[in-house]
């Protein structure tokens, strides 16, 4: 069945057969969330595979999609699971059963498999990337980590920027199957003479395992083990989940269809949604290939063109700027006399003011501005953009231990001062590890903080954010981290905040920045910020829409502006995606704005119906 054409298919229509292999070709606004409730629903109404104890699983990409799902589903909430792929795997898989890997020596694969409790984000530490570097430099007689930084750093000693560097690449390390090996590969650009080729960058990441620290990576290589160790696995988890729906799919890496892949065959209905032209997550290792590839035995493969989220002008140019595949038309109904689809040419910072008195009528909640890079973003919030991209990384670099723990203090603050406060005290739980870790440190014997004790402190830590907020305004970091050392150690729960040392380097950065500039680019699940990156905006909708289209250089960056003026098929070109998921953002009124633009280029924006307007 899959080496068919598609089957055209409406939002609101159900297949006949609930129990098909099917894949989904769904363009923007083509209302899939809406389209998958309801063949969930239609599943758990009809079909005969799903017993007492077995339920539906749905597969999105971030916490939030998962728990609007959730909510939409909630008349058949007890029959289904909603959770991006992470979280299910750590719940069913790799939480209950990895004390049962070992290596070839039948020691345990992850040493400290007892202090593992949940997957996080990786952030290199320095002094385990010096470990492992100088390791492998001493029998080469090569030049330790320090003196590589130090020959990186230049005459201009720029060591921040060659520590970030190093950083970076590390940060990006994936696993990967070679043979039947597994080996690391980074997606980074690695820095002039760091050493380690994959098989010691495995190594690198395994470090890690010691402490008790596994990444989102190491959580989907982990889980890869189990399932094809100990096939029972597989067979228990398609029994509990005999059907299994993934949106986004195109979003999808290698080592999460490999397990996909091995759940269909044990035998799950495994249907997936998605679109190539809205793949943008190839720096994170997903391959678009992926989703054009999938076509497991019995797949029916079907596609939804009707866009019920915006107009007809903007469906035109989102066609356009797609440049091939998918042809949408508008379902939206919106009165296109009454829209707008102008290019503003003048700096970000004056697009985004105008923005701000014009927006089609539109009101602040359904307004959205998007970019592609957190510079773009300051810019656009009229703020010092010079290291708004980096400053994050350069926290890092200068303070990894107090750097995690910060950056769920500041996204929780947020999230607090925007009326949020369940998402804050989940956001700031998750920066509390039951088992104290730098810069939460122990005062006495206690190896574990109780849920009660971690809720004790992040309420705490709260309320003395606030009220520091409240009097303080945009002080510094060190000011906040010195408020909060205080009320922690207020309390009796055996832990403290390390101290932040007077001319060290963690401290010289926590000086010298302030709240603003690391809360504007803080990652959130949820950001109900208006401006934000492309990447962020991504699965969001508003009436109006502001995409900054940033120039290109002389080198092999292309100006955005050329992705809907000179448009090729966009399954090639991973920047012309993200410009087309930017457009496809907005229902009724849509606004690019650009730096500078040419005479040739405004008479061929105009040809496309845009207004053109110089600020």
């Amino acid at each position: 069945m899959s080496d068919g054409a598609p089957i055209d298919l409406e939002s609101g229509e159900l297949l006949d057969d609930p129990e098909i292999l099917f894949k989904i070709v769904a363009g923007p606004g083509t209302g899939k969330t809406h389209w998958l409730a309801l063949h969930v629903r239609n599943v758990c109404r009809r079909s005969s595979r799903l017993g007492a104890s077995s339920r539906v699983l749905c597969i999105t990409y971030t916490n939030v999609a998962a728990r609007q799902l959730s909510e939409r589903l909630a008349d058949v909430q007890s029959r289904v699971e909603c959770s991006t792929i992470h979280s299910f795997l750590y719940k069913h898989v790799v939480s209950p059963h990895l004390h049962l890997l070992e290596d070839e020596r039948g020691e345990p694969l992850v040493p400290a498999y007892e202090r593992v409790e949940r997957h996080e984000e990786h952030v290199p530490r320095y002094s385990v990337v010096k470990d492992w570097h100088d390791q492998l430099a001493e029998p080469r007689r090569a030049k330790t980590l320090d003196q590589r930084i130090a020959i990186l750093a230049g005459p201009t000693k720029q060591f921040t920027a060659a520590r970030m560097a190093v950083m970076r690449f590390l940060a990006s390390v994936r696993w990967e199957r070679e043979g039947s090996a597994w080996v690391g590969h980074s997606y980074a650009g690695r820095p002039k003479g760091l050493l380690g080729d994959r098989q010691a960058l495995a190594e690198y990441k395994q470090r890690y395992w010691v402490l008790g620290i596994i990444d989102h990576d190491d959580l989907l290589r982990l889980a890869w083990d189990l399932l094809h160790k100990f096939p029972g696995l597989r067979r228990a988890l398609v029994a509990r989940f005999p059907f299994i729906f993934v949106d986004e799919f195109q979003d999808t890496t290698p080592l999460q269809t490999e397990i996909l892949k091995s759940l269909a065959e044990e035998g799950a209905v495994v249907g997936v949604v998605g679109d190539p032209a809205q793949a943008i997550y190839g720096f994170a290792g997903a391959k678009v290939s992926d989703f054009t590839n999938w076509a497991p035995e019995g797949m029916a493969t079907f596609r939804i063109t009707g866009n019920r989220r915006s107009g007809t002008r903007i469906v035109s140019l989102l066609n356009h700027a797609r440049g091939g595949g998918l042809r949408q038309e508008s379902a939206a109904g919106h009165a296109e006399e009454e829209s707008r689809l102008e290019l503003w040419v003048g700096t970000p910072g004056n697009s985004a003011e105008v923005f701000g008195t014009r927006r089609g009528g539109a009101d602040s909640r359904t307004v959205l501005v998007v970019a592609r890079t957190n510079v773009d973003v300051a810019r656009l919030q009229g703020e010092a953009a010079s290291d708004a991209n980096d400053v994050w990384a350069g926290y890092t670099a200068a303070d990894e231990s107090r750097c995690g723990f910060m950056r769920h203090v500041i996204a929780a603050i947020r999230s607090l001062e925007e009326g949020r406060p369940a998402d804050a005290v989940r956001e700031l739980l998750d920066g509390i590890p039951s088992r104290a870790r730098d810069p939460i440190t122990p005062t006495g014997d206690r190896k574990r903080l109780s849920r009660g004790e971690r809720r004790r402190l992040v309420v705490t830590i709260l309320r003395s954010a606030r009220q520091w907020r409240a009097t303080e305004g945009d002080g510094t970091i060190r000011a906040l981290y010195q408020c909060i050392q205080m009320a922690v150690r207020s309390l009796d729960v055996g832990v403290r905040l390390t101290e932040l040392m007077q001319g060290k380097g963690p401290c010289d950065f926590a000086e010298g920045h302030r709240f603003s500039q690391l809360a504007t680019t803080v990652r959130r699940d949820t950001d109900e910020n208006t401006v934000r990156t492309i990447h962020r905006a991504k699965g969001d909708e508003a009436d109006a829409v502001l995409v900054y289209l940033e120039p290109g250089d002389d080198a092999k960056k292309v100006s955005r502006i050329r992705h809907i003026l000179d448009p090729q098929d966009c399954s090639g070109d991973e920047e012309r995606r993200v410009t087309y998921v930017a457009l496809s953002r907005a229902k009724r009124h849509l606004y690019l704005c650009c730096d500078e633009l040419t005479t040739q280029d405004e008479v061929a924006a105009r040809g496309l119906g845009i207004h053109v307007v110089r600020l």
